[in-house]
C-alpha cells in the first residue's frame, strides 16, 4: 500500500526533472522547492482503501529565452594598475591601454631603476698650446706644455750654452773626420725652421764612433753665444749612430760674401710649410760647406728644442761661415727668430781645441757683427 501511495507523486517530479535539464533553466533544486511534500503513509485500516486523487498533469514549461547579445558597457575610467616586473613592458601595457581608453596610467614602483642615459657628451675642446719661440707657447712654457717638455725646465745639462773663455779646457782634441759628398736633397719648411735631409746619405767619426747624418736646419740669430758674440745664423747638423745616441756638429753663419751652398738650398725653399721639396737635379755637398780649420768646442748638452731631451754630444766649430745680407734677409722673413735662449752651464765643462784639428793655422777672430736682437739667458742671466 506505500509503494502504490507513492508512486502518484514520483512520475511528476521525473517529468519536471526532465523539462527542467531540457531546458536548462531550472536547477535540480529550485525543482525540489516547487514539488509538493509527499504524504504521509496511510495506516493500514479494514476500510476499503480509497484511490489516491489523480494529480494535475504539469504545465509544459517553455524555455526561457537567451539574453540579448549587445555591445559590452564600457567601464568607467579610472587608473590602471602596472602589473610589477619588465618596466618597459609594464609601461607598454598601460600606454596601449590608455590609448584604447581604459583610463589612465599608474605606473607603480617595481624596484627596477631605469638604467642612467650614458650618452656621453662631446667634452670641451681643450685649450692647446703648440711651442713656439715666442708668445704663450714660448721657450719659458716649454716645460708646462707637455710632460713629455718637462727637461726642457728640469733638465740639468740644456742647451745652448754661452761659451766663455773661463769655461774653456783648451787640449789636443781628436780631429772629427766627415764623410760627405755630392747629394740630392728634400727641402721642407716644418713649422720651426727649414730644415734639409741629405738623400746620398753622410756621416761624421769621432774617436772611433760613426754618426750617420739625420738632417741638418737653421737658426736665426746663432742660439750659441762664444766669448760673448752671437753669430747671425747658425747651420745644425744632427747625426745618430747605432745605438740611437745624438752628435750635432754647429756652424756659426756671419755676414760676408754669398754662399754658393745656401744659395742652392734658398733656390728652393718652399712657399708652403711642411710639404717638402725634392728638386731632380739640384745637389749639395756639405765638405764644401764646412768651415776650412776644423778646430771645434765640445761639451754635453740637449736638443734645443722640445722635447729638450739629454745626453746629446754637442761639436761647436770656432770657424764662423760667411753667408751674405741678402741670404739672411731671406731667412728672416720666414723666421725672424727662432732660437731658443741660452741655458744655465750648471758646472759644466766645455773643451776647446788647442791648436786647428787639421793641422792648418788658427782661425782668424770673428768678424764683427751687424746688430741682432738681445736674446736673454734662461733664468735671467
Amino acid at each position: 500500500m506505500q509503494n502504490q501511495a507513492k508512486r502518484p507523486f514520483v512520475r511528476p517530479l521525473t517529468a519536471m526533472l526532465a523539462l527542467t535539464l531540457a531546458g536548462g533553466l531550472f536547477s535540480a533544486q529550485a525543482v525540489s522547492a516547487a514539488a509538493p511534500p509527499a504524504a504521509p503513509a496511510a495506516q493500514p485500516s479494514a476500510v476499503a482503501p480509497v484511490p489516491a486523487p489523480a494529480m494535475p498533469k504539469a504545465a509544459p514549461v517553455a524555455p526561457a529565452a537567451a539574453p540579448a547579445v549587445g555591445p559590452a558597457p564600457t567601464p568607467a575610467p579610472g587608473p590602471v594598475a602596472v602589473p610589477a616586473g619588465d618596466p618597459n613592458e609594464a609601461i607598454r601595457k598601460a600606454i596601449a591601454e590608455r590609448i584604447a581608453g581604459k583610463g589612465e596610467v599608474v605606473l607603480k614602483s617595481t624596484g627596477v631603476t631605469p638604467a642612467a642615459n650614458t650618452a656621453k657628451r662631446p667634452a670641451p675642446k681643450k685649450h692647446t698650446v703648440h711651442w713656439a719661440y715666442e708668445g704663450e707657447g714660448g721657450p719659458h712654457n716649454w716645460g708646462k706644455i707637455s710632460k713629455q717638455y718637462l727637461a726642457c725646465a728640469n733638465g740639468k745639462n740644456q742647451s745652448p750654452i754661452a761659451i766663455e773663455a773661463d769655461s774653456q779646457l783648451k787640449l789636443d782634441l781628436p780631429a772629427i773626420e766627415f764623410d760627405y759628398r755630392d747629394s740630392r736633397f728634400s727641402i721642407v719648411d716644418n713649422g720651426h725652421t727649414v730644415e734639409v735631409k741629405y738623400l746620398e746619405g753622410g756621416a761624421m767619426t769621432i774617436l772611433g764612433q760613426r754618426y750617420e747624418l739625420v738632417q741638418f736646419h737653421f737658426h736665426r740669430p746663432a742660439e750659441e753665444v762664444v766669448n760673448g758674440k752671437r753669430y747671425d745664423m747658425v747651420a745644425h747638423l744632427v747625426h745618430k749612430n747605432s745605438k740611437g745616441q745624438l752628435a750635432v756638429v754647429a756652424v756659426l753663419l756671419t755676414l760676408g760674401e754669398e754662399n754658393r751652398f745656401i744659395q742652392t738650398l734658398w733656390n728652393h725653399m718652399p712657399i708652403e710649410k711642411k710639404k717638402p721639396i725634392e728638386p731632380p737635379t739640384a745637389k749639395i755637398d756639405l765638405a764644401k760647406f764646412l768651415p776650412a780649420n776644423k778646430a771645434y768646442f765640445h761639451y754635453m748638452g740637449s736638443l734645443t728644442t722640445p722635447p729638450c731631451t739629454e745626453g746629446v754630444a754637442w761639436y761647436v766649430m770656432q770657424a764662423p761661415v760667411e753667408v751674405s745680407a741678402g741670404q739672411v734677409e731671406v731667412f728672416s722673413k720666414m723666421y725672424a727668430n727662432n732660437a731658443r735662449p741660452t741655458q744655465r752651464t750648471n758646472g759644466r765643462l766645455v773643451k776647446a781645441s788647442r791648436a786647428p784639428a787639421d793641422g792648418g793655422v788658427a782661425s782668424a777672430p770673428a768678424p764683427a757683427m751687424t746688430a741682432m736682437p738681445r736674446i736673454p739667458r734662461a733664468g735671467g742671466q
